[in-house]
């Protein structure tokens, strides 16, 4: 395995988004620049896992866009999610 390539969740991840993720959890960088997250950033953002977030995604329950060959599902749909899902909760 190269130097610049972390193992995490079993799947090679580039250490740069490693550190973004690490970052996200700890709270130090921000998503307020961003108005978009990959998929595997919006599981850790939601508490789950990547095959889950593609199956809502599938299902129609979290939009996103597809962007050349990146999957992107805009923040605004995140909040979306958890509201329609708080709906149901009550």
């Amino acid at each position: 395995m190269s130097n610049n390539v972390v193992q995490f969740n079993r799947r090679p991840v580039s250490l740069e988004s490693h550190k973004r993720l690490r970052q996200q959890r700890e709270g130090t960088l921000t998503t307020v620049d961003r108005k978009s997250v990959r998929p595997a950033e919006a599981a850790e953002l939601l508490s789950l896992s990547r095959d889950t977030v593609y199956v809502l995604m599938r299902a129609g329950r979290l939009r996103s866009v597809k962007i050349g060959r990146a999957r992107l599902i805009p923040l605004a749909a995140i909040e979306e999610f958890l509201s329609a899902t708080e709906e149901y909760a009550v």
